[in-house]
């Protein structure tokens, strides 16, 4: 097999896709609100997007309700509204837990 190499500004022309939403900049905010809901101020197309946050954010919890599983492009599809709260998790040691 013959393999076609190539420079890499060939590559970095279609790498990837550009998110559509700012999640970081709103989860920065949202750390100075610990246990407090706040709603992402655009609706998503997919859910999954959305729950992808709390593997990228430590102690991001997620919750998506409202849309559908629909194509973008079909006139039936529904936006899903995006709620995120920021739950510290912050281990507390004892006496018991020492050794």
């Amino acid at each position: 097999m013959k393999i076609k190499f190539v420079e890499d500004a060939v590559v970095a022309q279609g790498r990837g896709r550009k998110a559509q939403h700012d999640f970081a900049a709103f989860i920065e905010e949202l750390y100075k609100f610990p246990n407090q809901w706040a709603e992402f101020p655009e609706k998503v197309s997919f859910a999954s997007s959305a729950y992808r946050i709390s593997d990228q954010f430590k102690d991001i919890e997620v919750v998506c309700q409202g849309g559908n599983a629909l194509a973008k492009d079909n006139p039936n599809k529904k936006m899903w509204t995006v709620y995120l709260r920021y739950v510290p998790s912050t281990p507390v040691q004892t006496e018991d837990d020492t050794f």
